[in-house]
């Protein structure tokens, strides 16, 4: 476009305008928003989660479950463990 030539005039509901203003907004802040931090269980924790005794987490810990330490102290990502566990029944 040259100096002279007036920019197009776009019509818009008000409607159109608010989602247009919501998705520029939300790209806008989404690189600069981080990711949750995952939730973190003990061992108690994970047994419940798994339907299972504390002693079977600490025989599938031995076998190489997937688990961060937090201080001295084990928590597991629940999701992590199951995926893990998956992986290990596949023939």
């Amino acid at each position: 476009m040259t100096a002279t030539t007036p920019a197009p005039l776009v019509l818009v509901s008000v409607d159109q305008l608010r989602e247009l203003v919501r998705d520029a907004v939300a790209e806008a802040i989404a690189e600069h928003v981080a990711e949750p931090a995952p939730r973190l269980v003990d061992r108690r924790g994970l047994a419940q989660a798994l339907g299972c005794c504390v002693d079977t987490v600490d025989r599938l810990r031995r076998e190489g479950a997937p688990e961060l330490t937090v201080g001295d102290a084990p928590r597991f990502e629940i999701d992590r463990v199951l995926e893990w566990i998956r992986t290990r029944s596949t023939p």
